[in-house]
């Protein structure tokens, strides 16, 4: 896999096939980004070219001594995310993340809860957030990423972050224990 720094050179420098091999390497984290924010798959398609046309417009300006590439495109994603999100009218709800992988499906187990498929655990607990707790769930449990990446993506505060972070996993516990009284009875 060739390396971002030098895909990025040559982009800037007008190398044939360089941007669509940037475009290629990295087409997967944002889209699974996106998909994860919207929690659908046009509107993640739709996302997903917005953040390379800004990303390539904005090329010249990434700067890596202030931080990764992948941080910068995160960066980009989550700002397309919440302008598609803040467009979205008050009465559209959100829709739910399709998971539909029955391989993902859970086996019965005493904990009613478990009943649930992996893919229906994730769509109410993701859903149940708003978009700025959900941003800090993605990019933590599902990117991995550090407090301190996840606060240079969302331009805010560490402390925000983890109060966000916070308030996002007791809500999430909140979601599992309502659905799970609902799956017992």
């Amino acid at each position: 896999m060739p390396n971002p720094s030098n895909l990025i050179h040559d982009c800037l420098t007008g190398q044939s096939g360089a941007c669509a091999a940037l475009f290629d390497q990295h087409k997967a984290l944002v889209f699974r980004t996106a998909y994860l924010m919207l929690g659908d798959a046009h509107d993640a398609e739709d996302a997903l070219q917005d953040v390379f046309l800004r990303a390539f417009r904005a090329l010249d300006t990434y700067d890596p001594a202030r931080g990764a590439f992948t941080t910068w495109l995160h960066k980009i994603t989550v700002n397309v995310c919440f302008s598609r999100a803040r467009r979205r009218s008050p009465q559209e709800d959100v829709v739910p993340i399709d998971l539909d992988d029955r391989a993902l499906a859970t086996s019965p187990a005493d904990d009613p809860f478990a009943r649930l498929s992996l893919a229906e655990q994730a769509e109410s607990l993701l859903a149940a957030l708003d978009d700025n707790q959900r941003v800090v769930v993605v990019l933590r449990y599902y990117w991995d990423l550090s407090y301190q990446e996840i606060a240079d993506i969302a331009g805010v505060p560490l402390g925000t972050v983890q109060s966000r972070l916070g308030r996002a996993v007791k809500k999430m516990r909140t979601v599992m224990h309502v659905m799970s009284q609902e799956v017992q009875q």
